[in-house]
C-alpha cells in the first residue's frame, strides 16, 4: 500500500542522504577534487554505482548489483565496482558485506565460489581478485578475517587447472572446458576464464606477499606458472600478428 508523504520533504531527505554518501569520497586525487567537471562526473558515477547495491527481502545479505535474487549475482560484473569504490573513498559498509556473501553464502565446501545463477568458470577468481584488491587498498584486517576462505578458493583454482589433460581441443595448464558466460557452449575460454583466473591468482599473490602470509611463495609460484602457460599458448598467435 502506498504511504502518504510530502514530496518536498522527501526530496530534501533524499538530497541530504546522497550528500552524506558523496562525502565519503575522501581518496580522490587533487586533480579531480579541484576540477568541478571531473568531480561532478565522479560523483554521478558514484551515485549510480551505489544504487546497484541492494538488500533482498528476508535475507541479511548485501548484493553488489541492483535487483532481487531473481536477477542473480555475478561477482565478475562487480569487480570494477568494488575496486573503484575501495580506491575512491570510505565505503567499507558497502564492500565488506559483499565478501561476507561470497565467503559465507556462495562458497562451496570444496572452495569454489558459485553465483546464485549460471556457474561461470571465472566466478571464484573474480571474488578472489576483488578480495585481494580491497585488502591491499583498504584493510589488512579484512585479509586476515577471510584469509582461510581465500586460500580455499585459491586451492580450488589450482586443483581445477591441474586436472586438465592434454588432448585435442584442450590445453593442459588451463581450466578444463567449462561454461564461461551466458553462451551455453562449454569450451576452454582463455579470455573469459583463464585471463580472469590469472588476474585473481596474481592479485592474491601480491596481497599474500604484502601481508607476510606463510603461503605467499606457493601462491606466487602458481601465479607465475599460470602466466607461463598463457604465454606459451598465445605466443604462436603473437608471432603471426
Amino acid at each position: 500500500e502506498a504511504l502518504p508523504f510530502i514530496y518536498e520533504q522527501e526530496k530534501l531527505l533524499t538530497e541530504r542522504f546522497w550528500q552524506r554518501e558523496l562525502a565519503r569520497l575522501c581518496k580522490l586525487p587533487a586533480a579531480i577534487q579541484n576540477d568541478p567537471e571531473q568531480l561532478r562526473l565522479v560523483q554521478n558515477l558514484t551515485v549510480q554505482t551505489l544504487q546497484c547495491f541492494c538488500h533482498p527481502v528476508d535475507r541479511d545479505w548485501l548484493l553488489p548489483r541492483q535487483g532481487g535474487l531473481q536477477r542473480l549475482i555475478w561477482p565478475w560484473e562487480s569487480v570494477a565496482v568494488l575496486e573503484a569504490l575501495g580506491r575512491a573513498g570510505d565505503f567499507a559498509d558497502y564492500i565488506e558485506p559483499v565478501f561476507d556473501l561470497y565467503f559465507t553464502v556462495l562458497q562451496a565446501p570444496d572452495g569454489e565460489i558459485r553465483p546464485a545463477g549460471e556457474n561461470w568458470a571465472n566466478i571464484t577468481a573474480s571474488a578472489l581478485y576483488s578480495f585481494a584488491r580491497y585488502t591491499m587498498d583498504c584493510s589488512e584486517r579484512f585479509y586476515h578475517k577471510y584469509r582461510d576462505h581465500a586460500i580455499a578458493a585459491f586451492d580450488w583454482i589450482c586443483r581445477t587447472r591441474a586436472a586438465t589433460p592434454e588432448g585435442e581441443g584442450c590445453f593442459a595448464g588451463l581450466f578444463p572446458p567449462m561454461r564461461a558466460c551466458d553462451w551455453e557452449q562449454v569450451f576452454q575460454a582463455w579470455l573469459s576464464t583463464d585471463s580472469v583466473n590469472l588476474l585473481g591468482v596474481t592479485a592474491f599473490a601480491e596481497a599474500a606477499e604484502r601481508f607476510d602470509d606463510p603461503c605467499a611463495a606457493a601462491i606466487r609460484r602458481e601465479a607465475d606458472d599460470y602466466l607461463a602457460v598463457m604465454r606459451r599458448l598465445m605466443q604462436p598467435y603473437l608471432r603471426q600478428a
